[in-house]
């Protein structure tokens, strides 16, 4: 996949032939400076190969070239939230449910190691082989006292914009945005022109739209409802905390200490442990040469044929991601519980909700 000083990468190792994702951070932008911040690089190294948590990607070793820094963690074939979402348009709430309940499990295990995630989001998502969530892309983690503006704009807490103090609850913040986008499949708040303006200024419209205008509910459960509105709480001293949220009805009936004993929604169907067919490729034009052949000849690391991992920004429902696309022509899910998206929902129901999202629809953009 390609970013703005990074790319992932399917590998294999050549002393055991173990498949892994390559992430691969650039040194140097093309004005010559360094492009990945060193102390943002040892906590995201720190957090991949230290934590123990089932609900964050993993991260086993790390090298380096003359041009990048090397992070090898485990390869998540399920591919994307993000794409999922994209291909699906919006997801039911039981399915949102169970990745929610996930993602903030990884959140609880960070902040009780008083780091902030600051960038949850769908593309930070990634689904395993049995089908649940892991939280991944720990690139802007810092630690609770840590202040910055760093994120995703669409995402980001007021008090992020305005520059205020950190806690977690930006990331509760970050959390109401994904849960909305996962249900309704477009964002709460979004700007129209954000490519047109400086990162200062989108920040100032973007508080603006905030507390100027309310989020669109429509199809949505009593239950939901109440918990993004807490979850988007502008004061973050009143937003939802992590006791609060798990205490939220829409959690009614969530068996917290079990849940990769639970049945997933969505069972990605696997030809082997190198499939891609959940991830879109990427064009060869678009990526930069893997160069371990810089690095030291004993480099543990064979470099892959193409990229595993794209990064989307289109607005669009995709097609022509493999794995989604034979999902949702059958219409049906390798795991008994609830669908992923039910085929026969209401006509109109589905109208009304792509009517509520017009401009809305755009991509977050750093």
């Amino acid at each position: 996949g390609v970013g703005s000083f990074a790319q992932v990468w399917l590998g294999t190792k050549k002393s055991t032939g173990d498949v892994y994702a390559i992430k691969a951070i650039r040194k140097k932008s093309s004005a010559g400076d360094l492009a990945g911040d060193l102390p943002a690089l040892n906590i995201e190294h720190t957090i991949l190969e230290k934590h123990t948590c089932d609900f964050l990607v993993r991260g086993y070793f790390s090298f380096e070239s003359a041009q990048h820094t090397y992070f090898v963690t485990e390869y998540l074939a399920g591919g994307e939230l993000r794409t999922m979402l994209q291909c699906c348009g919006f997801l039911d709430e039981d399915t949102t449910r169970f990745y929610t309940c996930e993602i903030i499990e990884g959140m609880r295990y960070l902040h009780d190691n008083h780091l902030l995630h600051r960038d949850i989001k769908p593309s930070n998502v990634l689904i395993t082989a049995s089908g649940h969530a892991k939280l991944t892309d720990f690139g802007l983690c810092s630690s609770v006292n840590h202040i910055n503006n760093s994120g995703t704009l669409p995402y980001a807490a007021p008090e992020v914009l305005t520059g205020g103090v950190p806690s977690a609850a930006l990331d509760f913040y970050s959390l109401g945005v994904f849960i909305f986008e996962l249900l309704q499949g477009y964002l709460p708040f979004s700007l129209e022109n954000r490519n047109s303006m400086s990162a200062v200024e989108a920040s100032r419209a973007m508080l603006a739209r905030i507390t100027s205008s309310r989020p669109n509910y429509n199809g949505m459960s009593d239950v939901a409802r109440t918990l993004i509105e807490g979850l988007l709480e502008f004061d973050p001293l009143k937003r939802l905390g992590a006791e609060a949220v798990r205490g939220q009805r829409w959690f009614d009936g969530v068996q917290w200490d079990s849940l990769l004993a639970q049945p997933a929604p969505f069972l990605p169907e696997l030809s082997g442990e190198t499939d891609t067919s959940f991830f879109r490729e990427v064009s060869q034009t678009d990526l930069l040469p893997f160069d371990v052949s810089d690095s030291d000849p004993g480099a543990p690391i064979v470099p892959p044929h193409a990229p595993a991992i794209s990064m989307w920004q289109s607005p669009q429902r995709m097609s022509g991601v493999a794995g989604f696309d034979n999902l949702i022509n059958k219409s049906a899910l390798s795991a008994p519980s609830t669908p992923l998206i039910n085929k026969q929902a209401d006509t109109a129901n589905k109208a009304n909700r792509a009517d509520k999202a017009p401009e809305v629809l755009a991509a977050a953009t750093r």
